[in-house]
């Protein structure tokens, strides 16, 4: 399955809501091989979901690739 979400920039943008700044959330997941660094924005004043996307996809490397 193709990855859907779009890479973003960490940058404060504002809500669609209420028209106020906000910042994103960073939330790093790691899966399989995969380190994944997501931006996520929730209006400050509502708590409403506006957007989201990938800030880095960086491959994670194993102890025996390193050692070499």
């Amino acid at each position: 399955m193709k990855n859907t979400i779009p890479f973003v920039r960490p940058v404060k943008v504002p809500s669609p809501y209420t028209g106020d700044y906000c910042s994103p959330r960073i939330r790093e997941t790691v899966d399989n091989s995969y380190r994944t660094k997501e931006a996520i924005w929730i209006c400050p004043s509502t708590g409403e979901f506006f957007k989201r996307g990938i800030v880095s996809r960086e491959p994670i490397n194993s102890p025996n690739e390193s050692a070499s």
